[in-house]
C-alpha cells in the first residue's frame, strides 16, 4: 500500500473521529445545557458558513475569475436560490406528509420533537457528507503534493470540521432526530 494513501486513511479517520467525539461530548451535556447552547451553535454553525463563503470562497473565485465575474455572481445567486427552493420543498413535502395544514413559524419552533427527521437535517446529513467527501480529496491532493502540506492541511480540515460537526449534530437533533439517531447519521456523514 502507498505510504501517502496510508497517511491520508490515518488523517481522515483521525479528523472523523475528533469530530464524532465532539459530537458525543455534545451528546453527554445535561439537556438543560444543550437546550441553552443549541441557538449559539446554530447560530455559529450559519455564521461560520456564511463567512467562509462569502469572505474567503467568492473573493478567492472572484480574483481568479477575472473576466467572468458576472457568471460566477449568477452561479452564486442561481445556488442560493436552489437551495432555498429545495429546502421549501422539502419543508412543504413534510408538512403534507405528516398531514399538517399550516403552522406559523412560532408554533414549528416550539413544537416538540418527533421521531421523524426534519427537512433541515435530513439536508444537513446530505450537504455533511458532501462536505466531507470534497474534504477527504482535499487532504489526498495535499499529501500527494507534499506529506507536509498534507499534515497541515488535515489538521486544519479537522479544527474546522470539530465545530462543525457539532451543530450539524444539533440541528439533526432540533429537526426531530432522536439522540442516536443523530449520533449515528452524524457518525455516517463524517
Amino acid at each position: 500500500m502507498n505510504s501517502s494513501f496510508t497517511w491520508v486513511l490515518a488523517f481522515t479517520l483521525l479528523g472523523s473521529a475528533l469530530s464524532v467525539a465532539a459530537a458525543g461530548v455534545y451528546l453527554l451535556l445535561p439537556a438543560r445545557l444543550r437546550e441553552k447552547s443549541l441557538d449559539y451553535l446554530l447560530s455559529f454553525a450559519i455564521g461560520m458558513l456564511l463567512g467562509a463563503g462569502f469572505l474567503h470562497l467568492l473573493p478567492e473565485a472572484l480574483e481568479q475569475a477575472q473576466d467572468s465575474t458576472h457568471g460566477l455572481m449568477g452561479t452564486a445567486l442561481f445556488a442560493i436560490l436552489v437551495f432555498f427552493l429545495l429546502e421549501k420543498g422539502l419543508i412543504w413535502r413534510h408538512h403534507h406528509h405528516h398531514g399538517q395544514t399550516h403552522h406559523s413559524a412560532e408554533d414549528q419552533h416550539h413544537a416538540p420533537a418527533n421521531s421523524g427527521e426534519g427537512p433541515a437535517g435530513t439536508l444537513i446529513l446530505i450537504g455533511d457528507s458532501v462536505h466531507n467527501f470534497l474534504d477527504g480529496i482535499l487532504i489526498a491532493v495535499a499529501f500527494l503534493a507534499d506529506s507536509s502540506l498534507g499534515v497541515v492541511t488535515a489538521l486544519a480540515v479537522s479544527a474546522h470540521e470539530i465545530p462543525r460537526e457539532t451543530a450539524a449534530f444539533a440541528i439533526s437533533l432540533t429537526t426531530g432526530y432522536s439522540r442516536p439517531q443523530a449520533f449515528v447519521y452524524t457518525s455516517l456523514s463524517s
